[in-house]
């Protein structure tokens, strides 16, 4: 018996012949149970494209399972559209499990705004490590208290951790600078939704609480409404960071510096981000370090950027010291010392920093300023490829692509060349194109490669398409780059 081989009853076969979505949907688990995962998939996509969302999520499964990585998140899409939260959740439990972090944030962010108490409680624990997603603990306190909502059981994990305090009345003198809460939820009893939050924020306003004026800001900023309201978010925080508040202070400057909700303004933004800085506020001293750093807003002042990398760097903040490392192995803005830039990585790659684990990674693997060790490399490139560090992503495939430093492994390869090309990185995207196109991992996959190299805009790559391809090929490329286009628009140079 071949291995793939499986015993189908005729019944069900002739059933999912004629259409029936159900056998269909039947016939493609049985393959797939039985590894032959080609056959699955063209009987999951029959029953998919008669609108079953359970076959649309499987064929999905399958698409990861062969590396057709673009036609996986289509599939996956089309669940989710189909199946609702459910399928959304289980979406990102596949993206988790395999390691893509910042799908998977996107996803469970996607079934948190449904409802659902997993997905908030894991997009509240992405928010508060800082992998998949920024690290940022107002967000992950808000996720938190959204499961509260939902299950007692989410919250009970949470008060065993000491990560949540519901007390009625928590002092605000007690509460650590960085700890950014939703301070209104004090009340006895768990709030039902974010509606009834606004409205005790509201009151509390009225009573003169700054902390309201922020943690109703930050509903508005991050959708828990009904959906962002920048601008009111904007105008929330200018009233708290009028009284002096630096954490509304940095938050309203990181909407000028994105143009969210106000007209873009970098030099406002840098103004703001200095208040909040000059209160020892530490993603503030960050800031507007960067800004000095780049000449972001305010004349550029490497010098000056240091001094207060150095600040935030002084109570333990990783993106600082990472900041700081990378300043001491450029020699820009203080005297050129990589033995200095080499410690502050480490402390930063301790505290997984992914910038600062690349960094060290580049070291042990040229081995010109550290002993030579590629294993070390290798470990911290992918500690940081894991986090969605593009460039290590990239590195961590030519490694594997090459085997040097490591087993050579195209699969592999091919799996961190894609999420880096989904980073944007042009030099990924044109080499996972080429793999498709040149059929390394097992079969010719012309549309696909044509999809990555039009995308990356490669010159070489586009010329052999031009000479290769039939104009009915170039037309349907040509259709599917722009439904590509439309759903990534962050890809579009």
């Amino acid at each position: 018996m071949d291995l793939h081989s499986a015993y189908i009853d005729p019944v069900l076969r002739e059933k999912a012949i004629i259409g029936d979505k159900d056998a269909q949907f039947a016939l493609g688990a049985t393959f797939s149970a039985s590894g032959d995962y080609q056959s699955a998939a063209h009987w999951f996509q029959l029953s998919a494209e008669q609108g079953d969302p359970n076959a649309s999520f499987e064929l999905a499964v399958i698409m990861y399972k062969l590396k057709k990585y673009l036609s996986a998140y289509e599939w996956f899409e089309r669940a989710a559209e189909a199946g609702g939260s459910e399928m959304i959740l289980e979406t990102a439990k596949i993206y988790l499990a395999n390691g893509e972090h910042r799908l998977a944030a996107e996803w469970f962010e996607k079934a948190a705004k449904l409802g659902v108490a997993e997905a908030q409680y894991k997009l509240g624990e992405m928010y508060e490590t800082g992998v998949g997603a920024p690290q940022d603990s107002a967000l992950a306190e808000i996720w938190y208290k959204k499961a509260v909502e939902q299950t007692e059981a989410q919250t009970q994990v949470k008060l065993e951790l000491g990560s949540i305090d519901i007390e009625e009345e928590p002092v605000k003198e007690e509460q650590p600078a960085e700890d950014i809460t939703v301070q209104s939820y004090k009340a006895e009893e768990t709030l039902k939704n974010y509606a009834e939050a606004a409205a005790i924020l509201e009151k509390d306003i009225q009573n003169g609480d700054v902390e309201a004026l922020f943690s109703l800001a930050a509903i508005y900023e991050n959708g828990l409404l009904e959906e962002e309201n920048c601008a009111k978010a904007a105008e929330l925080y200018a009233r708290a960071a009028e009284s002096g508040l630096a954490k509304a202070q940095y938050a309203l400057g990181n909407l000028y510096m994105n143009g969210a909700g106000v007209v873009k303004d970098r030099e406002k933004a840098a103004q703001l981000f200095k208040k909040a800085a000059q209160q020892g506020y530490i993603k503030a001293l960050n800031a507007y370090a960067k800004a000095l750093e780049e000449g972001g807003g305010v004349p550029q002042d490497r010098g000056l950027a240091a001094e207060y990398y150095r600040r935030a760097a002084e109570h333990g903040d990783a993106e600082a010291l990472a900041s700081l490392g990378a300043m001491y192995q450029s020699g820009l803005g203080v005297a050129k010392d990589v033995g200095m830039a080499a410690g502050f990585f480490v402390k930063a790659a301790s505290l997984g920093n992914p910038r600062a684990q690349y960094r060290l990674a580049n070291l042990y693997y040229d081995g010109h300023y550290l002993e030579k060790n590629v294993e070390k490399a290798v470990e911290l490139y992918k500690k940081s490829a894991d986090q969605g560090y593009t460039l290590a992503q990239f590195s961590l495939a030519e490694i594997y692509y090459t085997g040097s430093g490591a087993k050579k492994d195209i699969t592999l390869a091919a799996q961190y060349y894609l999420k880096a090309a989904f980073g944007g990185f042009t030099k990924a995207q044109e080499e996972i194109g080429r793999i498709y196109v040149k059929g390394e991992l097992g079969a010719v996959d012309i549309i696909n490669g044509a999809i990555w190299l039009y995308t990356a805009q490669s010159r070489e790559g586009i010329e052999y398409l031009e000479k290769t391809l039939s104009q009915e090929q170039k037309l349907q490329i040509m259709q599917l780059l722009e439904e590509f286009k439309a759903k990534h628009p962050e890809l579009s140079q």
